[in-house]
């Protein structure tokens, strides 16, 4: 199986990918449509329901890839049975 990056690289393939959507689909739209998916990342890493919320929330890129780094910077990958 594929070796699932943990900790910090985790966090920077979920803001990869948040970048990416935002790239694809544009702000509007893109922030709405990945909202879902680091709502997903964050539950699998056991991320602070607090600064989950504050993720989902927060209208401004550049804060949400501040709190990517923040979230999962020390945080090892749940295991999901």
């Amino acid at each position: 199986p594929p070796q699932v990056p943990q900790g910090a690289a985790l966090g920077a393939l979920v803001a990869e990918h948040y970048q990416d959507i935002l790239s694809f689909y544009g702000h509007d739209l893109g922030h709405r449509i990945a909202r879902k998916h680091l709502g997903w990342y964050a539950d699998a890493a056991g991320v602070d329901r607090a600064l989950r919320g504050l993720i989902m929330v927060e209208p401004d890129p550049d804060v949400v890839f501040g709190l990517i780094e923040a979230a999962f910077a020390d945080i090892p990958l749940r295991e999901v049975a």
